[in-house]
């Protein structure tokens, strides 16, 4: 039998730019493609015209439209979480953690993650808690990855987000781990986009160099209790699913047309997704990406602390040595 690298269940874009859109096993790529027989998803041009950008753009920005941003760059980040569902094995190396953040609940975070996996699965994703401890973080990291779960959602982060194991799956190509139970070495390819939610999430250093942030603030007291939306979601993304994908893939075919220009955007240890997420939104005129980085090293208390001490120290000592 031939090996198998993961299974998928929208088209998705291959390394060579090319769209695997057949169903069945892909030799190229390793990846077998199963669809859900209900999805009907409209021709996607291998040149796209200025309109079908135009109109693709358009989609994307209809089904964000009823979430409160606070920025450009939140909008833009989110953006990110969804093309790149489309085009994850494409992209050498890991892909960061996006939390989605929110200064109380009923925001929309969840519903944001949720909308992210029906477009990209066709269903809700499973999600599981932050666990207590690093040893229950390995497990439940190696179960999420053992059954190939192309998004894993952590639901609802509470306090400071601080995980050696989590740290070093994100930036795992290859995750190997002990399974539960026996003694048995598993090595586990890590294909998977990776979302968080919480409210006022704080980060470690070593997590804030593997996250991009999407914050929410709707601006009022009980956000649960809004209304006057534009369409209710995930309902509206379910049903309009196949157009969605479509527009996805045209705006990535767009960016491959157009020579695959690659961002001087920069994040370490994901540079290429960096640089490929960012030329695809660059060309498709949706900027910000990536530009928060310093409001949310900001909001990270360590480093806070530690500036304040230097700050002290600077004003007490200047350059003596002591």
């Amino acid at each position: 039998f031939p090996g198998l690298e993961g299974v998928v269940e929208v088209p998705t874009v291959r390394r060579d730019g090319s769209i695997l859109a057949t169903p069945g096993f892909d030799p190229a790529t390793g990846l077998y493609y199963l669809p859900d027989p209900a999805l009907t998803i409209p021709p996607i041009p291998e040149h796209p015209s200025a309109n079908d950008l135009q109109l693709a753009v358009g989609l994307v920005d209809d089904v964000l439209a009823d979430f409160p941003f606070v920025d450009q760059a939140s909008r833009a980040n989110a953006w990110a979480v969804l093309v790149t569902t489309m085009i994850r094995h494409a992209i050498q190396g890991g892909v960061p953690l996006c939390i989605c953040d929110a200064p109380k609940a009923g925001t929309g975070k969840g519903l944001f993650v949720s909308m992210a996996s029906v477009i990209a699965t066709g269903r809700l994703a499973a999600m599981f808690s932050a666990p207590d401890d690093d040893d229950e973080w390995r497990k439940q990291l190696t179960s999420a990855l053992l059954i190939g779960a192309t998004m894993i959602i952590i639901d609802n982060l509470e306090g400071r987000l601080d995980s050696a194991s989590l740290s070093r799956a994100l930036t795992a190509p290859i995750w190997a781990d002990r399974i539960l139970k026996t003694n048995t070495m598993a090595h586990l390819p890590n294909n998977a986009t990776w979302l968080a939610t919480g409210n006022n999430v704080e980060m470690s250093d070593e997590m804030n160099r593997r996250t991009v942030l999407i914050r929410l603030d709707a601006g009022v007291e009980a956000p649960e209790e809004r209304s006057g939306f534009k369409h209710p979601l995930p309902a509206w993304a379910i049903e309009h699913r196949g157009d969605l994908v479509s527009a996805c893939l045209s705006i990535v075919m767009h960016w491959i047309d157009a020579g695959k220009p690659r961002s001087d955007a920069n994040l370490g240890r994901f540079e290429e997704w960096a640089a490929v997420m960012g030329g695809v939104l660059g060309v498709s005129g949706v900027s910000g990406f990536l530009g928060n980085r310093g409001a949310q090293r900001v909001q990270d208390s360590e480093i806070r602390e530690w500036v304040v001490l230097c700050q002290a120290w600077w004003e007490m000592f200047e350059a003596l040595p002591v």
